[in-house]
C-alpha cells in the first residue's frame, strides 16, 4: 500500500503543476492545452506571443513552460532567458525547427528538452511528466535539506574530538 500511496502523491504533485504554453498558432495552442487537460493537468496558461508569456509569468507563476521557438515578436530562446529571470523553471521547446543546430542552440541556451513538430502526443506527455518529476525531486531535496532535526537527532550526532 505504501507504494500506491507514494505513487498517488507523485501523480497529484505532477498534475497540480502549473504549465505555461507559448505558441503563436492558436489551433496548436488549443490542441496542446486540450491534450494536457485530458491527461489530468488542470492549471494551464496559454500565450500567443513572447510578450503575453512574460505577462503570464508575472501573474500565473508557472512551474514549467512549453515554448515554440518561432514567435511573432521574438524567438523562444531569448524568451526562455527572460522567463528564467522571473522564475527558474524547466523549459521544453516544441518547435517546427528540426535542424540539429537549432536543437543544440536550444539546449545549450539552457532548455531542458527539445521536441519537433509534428509530435507524438504520448511523447509530449511523457516529457512533460518527466520534467515535473524532476521538479518534484528538487523540491523534495530542498525541503529535506531545510528540515530542522528533531531533538533526538540533534543529540545522537557523534561528538568529534581533536
Amino acid at each position: 500500500m505504501e507504494n500506491g500511496v507514494t505513487m498517488d502523491k507523485e501523480f497529484n504533485f505532477i498534475k497540480r503543476k502549473h504549465i505555461l504554453i507559448v505558441d503563436d498558432e492558436r489551433q496548436l495552442l488549443d490542441l496542446i492545452e486540450s491534450i494536457l487537460r485530458e491527461d489530468g493537468f488542470s492549471s494551464i496558461t496559454t500565450a500567443g506571443s513572447a510578450q503575453e508569456a512574460i505577462v503570464a509569468c508575472h501573474t500565473s507563476f508557472p512551474d514549467l513552460a512549453i515554448l515554440d521557438v518561432n514567435l511573432p515578436d521574438r524567438d523562444g530562446f531569448s524568451l526562455m532567458k527572460d522567463i528564467r529571470q522571473i522564475k527558474d523553471i524547466p523549459i521544453l521547446f516544441l518547435t517546427a525547427r528540426d535542424k540539429p543546430e537549432d536543437m543544440f542552440t536550444g539546449l545549450d541556451a539552457g532548455g531542458d528538452d527539445y521536441m519537433t513538430k509534428p509530435f507524438s502526443v504520448s511523447e509530449l506527455l511523457a516529457r512533460v511528466e518527466a520534467l515535473c518529476r524532476r521538479v518534484r525531486r528538487l523540491h523534495d531535496q530542498t525541503v529535506s535539506s531545510q528540515r530542522t532535526p528533531s531533538p533526538a537527532e540533534r543529540h545522537s550526532s557523534p561528538i568529534i574530538q581533536k
